[in-house]
């Protein structure tokens, strides 16, 4: 299982329970974390970001590349 590595002033870095790296939410309070090599990103964050996408596709400002 991977677990958050978490920066503290002065550079030293603690291990503990898995978080979202965008909106710092601990697993327990999001349905569910997706782990990448070295971020986690919960459900919530994931709506949100594929609305900010979708918004500015219908804007015009998303170019889809083949």
């Amino acid at each position: 299982m991977l677990v958050a590595i978490r920066r503290r002033q002065g550079g030293a870095r603690t291990v503990g329970a898995p978080i979202c790296s965008f909106c710092f939410k601990p697993g327990g309070q999001v349905k569910k974390l997706i782990a990448g090599p070295s971020a986690f990103i919960c459900n919530e964050c994931v709506i949100i970001c594929n609305e900010i996408v979708t918004n500015d596709r219908r804007a015009g400002s998303i170019v889809d590349f083949p």
